[in-house]
C-alpha cells in the first residue's frame, strides 16, 4: 500500500518522531488545508493509531529534498514478522502530458499574428496551405482551468493567455499553430517555451524565463527580447538581440547585432556579428568562423577560432583570443585594459603592426621574420611599429592597450 504524505505531516514526522509512537488522538493535531489528492495530517494520524510501527530517522536533507518542487514523498508500508514498517522514497513529479481539453480554430486573410502567453509553450509549424491552424491544449488543475482569448481585427490575429499560473494548482495552456509564409509573428511570453523546425518571415520575441528552439528563422528581420532565457537557432539571416541573464547559440547567420549584460554568445559561423551602440558587459563570446566583427565589450572573455577579414574590438577587463587567421585578413584594430590579446597568424601572411601600451608590450613568437620599424619606451609607455612577416603586407594589426599584453603566436 502506498500513500503520498502532505508537508505538514513530513514535519511533524521529522520533528516530534516522539509523537508517533505515543497514542494519539487526532483532536491535538491543529487543522490545516489539505493537499490535493493527499491525505490531511487527521487521517494520517488516524492510520498510525495503535500500530507498531519503524520508522527511519529523518535528516535536513530529506526535508530539504521534499520540499523541493520537484519531488514527492512515497510512504511505502510493507509487513514483516507481524510489524508495519514504513518506508519513505522520493519521486519526480511529472507533468501530465495529455490536456484535459483541446479547442482547434482555423483562420484565414491574415498577415500578422501577436501573442500574449505566459505558463506554456507556443509550438509553431509551417503551413502547406494559406490558411492558419490553431490548436490550443489545456492542462487543467483540479482548482484552476485556463483561458484565453482569440480575435481578430483586420488582417491581424491576437491571441492571449488569461487564467494560467506556476505550480501544482496552476493551469497551462500550449499552442500549436500552424503559419504560411511570410506572416509576421510576434511573440510575448514569460515561462514557456518556443519550439519551430523553420519560418520565414517578419519575427519578433520578448522571452522572460523562457526558451527559444529553432532550426531555421529566414527573415530580414528577426528582433528578440531576452531576460533570463536560452536561445538556439540552428540558421538565421539577420537577428538583433538585446539580453540580460541569458545564453543565446547561433550555428550559422549573416549579421549578428546584439547588446546586454550577463550573457553568453556562441556562434559558430557569422558573416557580421556588431555589438549596438552601448557596451556590453559581463559574460563569454565565443565565435567560431567569422568574416567582420566589430565589438565593444566589458568583462568579458571573447574567443574566434577563425577570423576571415576584419575584427574591431574594444574591451575591458576580458581577454581576448584570435586562435586563426585567414590569409584574406585586412584589419585587426584593438584597444584594450586590462585585457590580454594572443592572436596567431599563418606563416603565409605578411601584416604591418601599429602597437601602443601604456604598463604593457607586445611580444611576436620567432618563427615570424620582424622587422621594426619605429621602437620608443618611456616610463610607463612603449610604442612599437613594424612588419610581421617577409613579403609586402597585405593587413595591418593596430593596438592600444593598458594595463595589459599582446601576445603574436
Amino acid at each position: 500500500m502506498k500513500k503520498y504524505i502532505s508537508t505538514a505531516c513530513l514535519f511533524v514526522l521529522a520533528m516530534l518522531p516522539s509523537l508517533i509512537f505515543a497514542s494519539l488522538s487526532s483532536d491535538s493535531i491543529p487543522q490545516r488545508e489539505k493537499k490535493p489528492g493527499l491525505p490531511d495530517m487527521e487521517e494520517v494520524f488516524e492510520s498510525l493509531k495503535d500500530l507498531k510501527i519503524d520508522i527511519p530517522e529523518f535528516d535536513s536533507s530529506m526535508i530539504m529534498a521534499f520540499n523541493s518542487s520537484s519531488n514527492d514523498l512515497v510512504l511505502d508500508m510493507q509487513k514483516r514478522n507481524g510489524t508495519k514498517i514504513f518506508n519513505f522514497s522520493f519521486s519526480e513529479k511529472t507533468d501530465d502530458k495529455t490536456p484535459t481539453r483541446i479547442e482547434k480554430k482555423t483562420f484565414t486573410n491574415i498577415s500578422e499574428i501577436e501573442f500574449f502567453h505566459k505558463y506554456g509553450d507556443i509550438i509553431i509549424r509551417e503551413a502547406t496551405s494559406n490558411q492558419i491552424d490553431l490548436e490550443i491544449q489545456y492542462f487543467d488543475s483540479r482548482v484552476m482551468k485556463g483561458s484565453c482569448n482569440v480575435s481578430t481585427t483586420n488582417k491581424l490575429l491576437s491571441i492571449s493567455t488569461n487564467g494560467t499560473s506556476s505550480g501544482n494548482r496552476g493551469a497551462k495552456i500550449n499552442y500549436i499553430i500552424s503559419i504560411p509564409r511570410n506572416i509576421g509573428l510576434d511573440i510575448d511570453l514569460k515561462y514557456g517555451n518556443i519550439k519551430l523546425d523553420k519560418y520565414q518571415g517578419p519575427f519578433t520575441a520578448d522571452l522572460s524565463y523562457s526558451n527559444l528552439n529553432a532550426q531555421s528563422l529566414n527573415s530580414d528581420k528577426v528582433q528578440l527580447k531576452l531576460r533570463y532565457s536560452d536561445v538556439k537557432i540552428g540558421e538565421i539571416q539577420n537577428v538583433d538581440i538585446t539580453g540580460s541573464y541569458s545564453d543565446v547559440s547561433i550555428t550559422k547567420a549573416k549579421k549578428i547585432e546584439f547588446w546586454g549584460n550577463y550573457s553568453n554568445y556562441k556562434i559558430g559561423e557569422a558573416n557580421e556579428i556588431i555589438t549596438k551602440s552601448n557596451q556590453s558587459s559581463y559574460g563569454d563570446l565565443k565565435v567560431g568562423t567569422a568574416t567582420n566583427i566589430d565589438i565593444n565589450l566589458k568583462y568579458t572573455n571573447i574567443v574566434i577560432d577563425n577570423l576571415i577579414s576584419n575584427l574591431t574590438a574594444t574591451t575591458t577587463y576580458g581577454d581576448l583570443t584570435v586562435k586563426s587567421v585567414s590569409p584574406k585578413l585586412k584589419a585587426i584594430k584593438i584597444k584594450g585594459s586590462y585585457a590580454d590579446v594572443a592572436i596567431s597568424l599563418p606563416s603565409t601572411l605578411t601584416v604591418e603592426f601599429d602597437a601602443a601600451f601604456t604598463y604593457g608590450d607586445i611580444s611576436i613568437s620567432k618563427k615570424y621574420p620582424v622587422k621594426h620599424i619605429q621602437s620608443s619606451e618611456a616610463i610607463g609607455r612603449i610604442t612599437k611599429k613594424g612588419i610581421i612577416g617577409s613579403g609586402t603586407p597585405t593587413a595591418k594589426i593596430e593596438v592600444s592597450n593598458a594595463y595589459a599584453d599582446i601576445v603574436i603566436r
